[in-house]
């Protein structure tokens, strides 16, 4: 029996930020020939924003984070 764990956020994020990356890689090559994208921190938003609401995700603001860290526990900006 497999057992099923629930990702972090770094573990989301990660994912996010590798598959933007493989993406991003594609579109310099094919789209703008080549050429480097100095848009692309709107380009990996942009996709990233699109994986999450593909996903089921949803970014909320927490009303408290308690003393204001944004440790694991007090981070509840992600739904999953």
């Amino acid at each position: 029996m497999s057992q099923h764990t629930t990702p972090t956020t770094a573990d989301i994020i990660l994912d996010l930020l590798t598959q933007a990356a493989s993406a991003h890689g594609v579109h310099e090559a094919e789209v703008l020939g080549g050429v480097y994208d100095i848009d692309w921190p709107q380009w990996y938003a942009d996709h990233m924003a699109r994986a999450l609401a593909e996903g089921g995700y949803r970014i909320d603001r927490a009303l408290d984070f308690g003393n204001n860290g944004f440790g694991e526990d007090e981070f509840t900006g992600l739904d999953f």
